[in-house]
């Protein structure tokens, strides 16, 4: 799964995790079986799941793919105060497509 977070138009990171990351997987169980709590049902389907990076932040496999430190700090007041202490404690990641 791949997570990015644009601000005022400007890319500011790309996150990459398994999808099968536990907390996130019981994230959407949750909400799917309050959309239907009797189960599947035909041509009717959950468009509006939601996640936050409380769901996927203890991902063994969570990584960066993108960050944009030059941005970073001037977007602090876009950002979760836990959320931007995440981003700005990461190094920028080497990428061989930027070598």
């Amino acid at each position: 799964m791949l997570v990015s977070g644009f601000i005022d138009g400007e890319l500011i990171y790309v996150l990459e995790f398994p999808f099968r990351c536990r907390n996130f997987v019981k994230n959407l169980h949750r909400q799917l079986n309050r959309r239907f709590p009797r189960g599947d049902r035909s041509n009717e389907f959950l468009r509006s799941a939601t996640f936050s990076f409380e769901h996927y932040k203890n991902c063994g496999r969570l990584r960066f793919v993108y960050l944009n430190r030059n941005s970073l700090g001037s977007k602090k007041k876009h950002l979760t105060g836990k959320f931007f202490d995440f981003l700005a404690m990461h190094k920028q990641p080497r990428l061989p497509f930027y070598d």
